[in-house]
């Protein structure tokens, strides 16, 4: 007879993961890395900029040194401020006319959830657009970030307007 097990599981474990590690940085506790552009610098944890950037993980894997400095060349302090805040917390609020610089910073760091956006056409798949599933994607542009997802453009020429589906907009999620 097998020895009986027992599944244990902490309801909140995830919240207290995202709190815990929002503090942390808050307090600057246990930071391993530090950010510097501009002229100043900004604490954080490697572990969470690898979760949440493939080019973090890259530089931050092949180099064993303890607590480095990155020098980030021509990038704004406050785009770094905002995708470190993205990253700990899953959400930023971002003013419009800060948007453009802090999307192209975010693609060049490969930073998860903002790097690309995904949609759906309500066209049926192979449509003739050399997609033959429908989905596209994109690098995200402030002419698309910016559209309200209730706004829709007239119809021309008698073609119905098509709708997206799919997640919205990233502005729409930062907007306030």
């Amino acid at each position: 007879m097998l020895p009986q097990q027992y599944c244990l599981r902490w309801r909140y474990h995830h919240s207290n993961l995202q709190t815990m590690f929002s503090q942390l940085l808050d307090r600057e506790a246990f930071c391993d890395v530090t950010l510097a552009c501009e002229g100043r610098t900004i604490k954080a944890h490697k572990i969470v900029l690898s979760a949440c950037s493939t080019y973090f993980e890259s530089i931050l894997s092949q180099y064993e040194e303890k607590d480095p400095i990155l020098i980030m060349k021509d990038v704004k302090y406050i785009d770094i401020k905002c995708l470190v805040e993205f990253m700990y917390k899953g959400e930023i609020n971002v003013e419009h006319n800060h948007l453009a610089t802090l999307l192209k910073t975010a693609e060049e760091l490969r930073i998860k959830g903002l790097a690309e956006v995904s949609w759906k056409d309500d066209e049926p798949t192979g449509s003739g657009d050399g997609n033959s599933n429908g989905i596209h994607t994109a690098i995200p542009q402030v002419t698309t970030v910016m559209n309200s997802p209730n706004s829709q453009s007239p119809p021309s020429n008698n073609i119905p307007h098509k709708k997206k589906r799919g997640r919205p907009p990233i502005g729409m999620l930062c907007a306030l």
